[in-house]
């Protein structure tokens, strides 16, 4: 049991990184279809 336990330690790390990495990157995306519908709306606006 005292040897698995470190490789379950890491383990759980690496899944917490992982997990803060997709986070970041939802994060990232949302942005990035956010600011580009705005602008999206913007042109509909001036277009009009």
């Amino acid at each position: 049991m005292g040897i698995k336990e470190p490789r379950l330690f890491y383990y759980v790390i690496n899944l917490i990184r992982l997990l803060h990495i997709c986070g970041e990157f939802i994060v990232g995306v949302l942005n990035i279809l956010k600011n580009s519908s705005n602008s999206f709306i913007f042109h509909l606006k001036d277009f009009k």
